[in-house]
């Protein structure tokens, strides 16, 4: 055996190497150890750790060496991990007496470890039942509770070096006394600092408690008391998003099974409600797994929420499903289907509607545009997935908040906005109506945005609209068909090189957004003298549209993209009866907007026609369609000859053929191609068609 106990000391020794890969090695190898000869290998880390910590008492052990420290303190958890029961507690309290001083320890890596151990210790001690019928909660009682009070307490906050001088008297006289603008510039910077900066040892006081809670498990029920909860409670509001994000982790273990008594279940949804609304997404979705594991109590029993519970947390819940960050929208979409397990979704959003569109009102004003762009989504939601008779009492105001989102300056949010005006034409016609004077200016204005995704929104919104209201409202139809008649024709007054571009970058490569970007980013004036600060660290904190993902740089659309959208509200209205033959004699101007290549992004135009001409095809009908299908092989020919030019546009036109085949015939569309005697086309167009 002594081969393999050097073999393990090495590796205990390992634990104190300098460098977190050999360290991490070395821990691997003595679990291994562990697992293949327990008896033994305890003996040896037991050994090891004596002649450690006597080394370190006796002063052999440099201060400096914080890997020395770290090392002795994963190899007690190691130890105590593998410790068989009964464990005496004279060994658990040394192991104790060892990590509690290092609790403190400058070195950050040595405090979290230092918690680590504690909750081994914890694990191993768990809280029994006394004979006077009181609970003996063994060390955390005696030792822990207080401990940890006080290091949370005395760590809660801090004093700046700004802090400072505003303790300190002065002069408003002296002349060089900062002035009021200066003094709150200060203050916004020290508040930003105070937010996203480290908070010293109250972060790992937080873990550590966590992993006593951890250790203890269900047992901790017995010890957890309302001054405890109050002190986790007040970390949940404090001003350091580290500090709130570790505490919510602490209330995901207390909320964990029966662990919450049910005396603070109401109060720990309070919190949990206000976490889930947290600007900064790490804080979201801590608060998330807390929710989680507060609600799977509920689900496990088979029983709803009581009704105080699902008015705090279903609002936030169903928000955070359209939530930008990919972690947090996946995680409470799995919480949201574990609690339809119990009742249906759509019930819950039913039976808290007042709150649902409270909330959802109040998320659609935050600072935060994706927190906005959640919103409008989640109200789009309620167009189509409740009952209209629950949310007909509410549609005036959730228009109201749809509104405002159309006009943001994030163009996620116009979007969102105009996709959940859409919805609620379909669902509450009789309430849309009536503001259809207010709706169908800030449609068109979107049906005219410089982002693509942005005019198709607004096309298959007006399609909604138009379906809904046209029996009731048949000037609508006139107005969009003038909108058509006049968005069709701009291409024929696109410049070679936009007017609205003018003073961008003319770099054929940047344009639009881009082009603003880089003018943006290159303006000495905005980037001299400031702070600086991660990137997104101050997106939540901003004006509407702010951080590193903001979208807020609008440009008028150039004349090819009002026609652009055009070609996108053609096609999604065609399938209307109404509509249709009137549709029908707009299908030159369509044609002829394809001929425009005088403009570097007429590719762009060319691949929606052509991915749009199928669907306007089907909608207008086999007899009409085909009338005009000579005018649109030409375009295709020409998307097919430029593939070096636009794999898009090729792909398109590849696509229109195969689709334009399977409604009106591969050997009727072969013949048309053959009928134009265009040898260009025969050659372009032939080998393509099926046989």
């Amino acid at each position: 055996d002594h081969p393999q106990s050097a073999s393990l000391t090495a590796s205990l020794d390992g634990l104190c190497a300098g460098t977190k890969l050999e360290r991490d090695r070395s821990e691997t190898a003595v679990q291994s150890a562990l697992a293949t000869d327990l008896s033994s290998a305890l003996a040896t880390v037991a050994a090891w750790l004596d002649t450690k910590w006597q080394a370190a008492d006796s002063g052999q052990l440099e201060p400096e060496a914080w890997e020395q420290r770290f090392g002795c303190l994963r190899a007690s958890c190691l130890l105590l991990q593998h410790l068989q029961p009964p464990v005496s507690p004279e060994l658990l309290r040394r192991h104790l007496d060892r990590a509690l001083p290092l609790l403190s320890d400058p070195e950050f890596r040595v405090r979290v470890a230092a918690g680590e151990c504690v909750g081994e210790v914890c694990r191993r001690d768990q809280p029994t039942e006394a004979a006077g019928g009181g609970d003996s909660g063994g060390f955390f009682v005696e030792l822990l509770r207080p401990l940890i009070l006080a290091g949370i307490r005395d760590n809660l906050e801090r004093m700046t070096a700004g802090d400072a001088r505003d303790a300190s008297p002065s002069d408003s006289s002296r002349p060089d006394s900062p002035s009021p603008m200066m003094s709150a510039e200060r203050h916004d910077k020290e508040a930003i600092f105070h937010d996203t900066a480290g908070w010293k040892n109250l972060e790992t006081w937080m873990r550590c408690l966590l992993c006593v809670v951890d250790g203890y498990g269900s047992g901790f029920a017995r010890l957890l008391d309302d001054e405890l909860l109050e002190l986790v409670f007040s970390t949940l509001r404090h001003t350091n998003r580290f500090v709130r994000e570790t505490g919510f982790q602490v209330l995901a273990a207390v909320s964990r099974g029966d662990a919450a008594p049910t005396a603070c279940r109401g109060r720990i949804a309070e919190q949990l409600a206000t976490g889930l609304s947290d600007n900064w997404s790490q804080v979201r979705m801590a608060a998330s797994l807390a929710a989680r594991n507060f609600l799977l109590k509920y689900v496990d029993e088979r029983s709803k929420p009581p009704p105080e519970i699902q008015r705090l947390l279903v609002p936030p819940l169903c928000l955070n499903r359209y939530y930008m960050a990919e972690g947090v929208r996946l995680f409470n979409q799995e919480t949201w289907r574990l609690l339809a397990t119990v009742v249906e979704g759509p019930r819950l959003v039913s039976d808290n509607i007042e709150q649902v569109v409270k909330f959802y009102v109040e998320q659609s004003r935050a600072n935060n545009h994706a927190v906005r762009e959640a919103a409008c989504a989640c109200i789009a939601e309620l167009g189509y997935k409740v009952d209209p008779a629950v949310v007909q009492p509410h549609v005036p105001q959730l228009y109201s908040a749809l509104l405002v989102c159309f006009d943001d300056d994030s163009w996620p949010v116009r979007d969102a906005a105009c996709i959940a005006c859409g919805r609620f034409a379909t669902a509450h016609p009789a309430e849309t109506a009536g503001m259809l004077d207010r709706l169908l200016p800030l449609f068109t204005a979107n049906l005219r945005d410089s982002v693509p995704s942005v005019r198709q929104g607004a096309a298959a919104s007006l399609r909604c609209l138009v379906a809904s209201l046209l029996p009731s409202n048949p000037g609508l139809g006139d107005a969009l068909l003038s909108e058509l008649s006049a968005g069709l024709s701009q291409p024929a007054s696109q410049p070679e090189s936009s007017s609205a571009a003018s003073g961008l970058a003319s770099e054929p490569a940047l344009f639009g957004v881009a082009a603003a970007k880089r003018i943006r980013d290159n303006d000495e004036a905005l980037h001299t003298d400031r702070t600086m600060y991660s990137c997104g660290s101050l997106a939540p904190k901003m004006s509407p549209g702010g951080g590193c993902s903001n979208h807020n740089f609008r440009r008028p659309a150039e004349p090819w993209e009002i026609a652009d959208g055009c070609v996108h509200l053609l096609a999604e209205l065609c399938d209307l009866p109404e509509l249709r033959p009137r549709l029908a004699d707009l299908l030159p101007l369509l044609a002829k907007a394809t001929t425009y290549r005088q403009f570097a992004h007429h590719f762009a135009l060319l691949e929606s026609v052509l991915r749009r001409l199928p669907q306007v095809a089907s909608g207008l009908g086999k007899p009409v369609f085909k009338r005009h299908l000579e005018a649109f092989l030409e375009p295709v020919a020409y998307a097919l000859e430029h593939r070096q030019d636009s794999q898009l546009a090729a792909a398109a036109a590849e696509d229109c053929l195969a689709g334009l085949a399977r409604l009106l015939g591969p050997g009727i569309l072969r013949g048309r191609i053959e009928q134009t005697r265009d040898p260009r086309l025969l050659d372009a167009l032939s080998p393509l068609l099926p046989p």
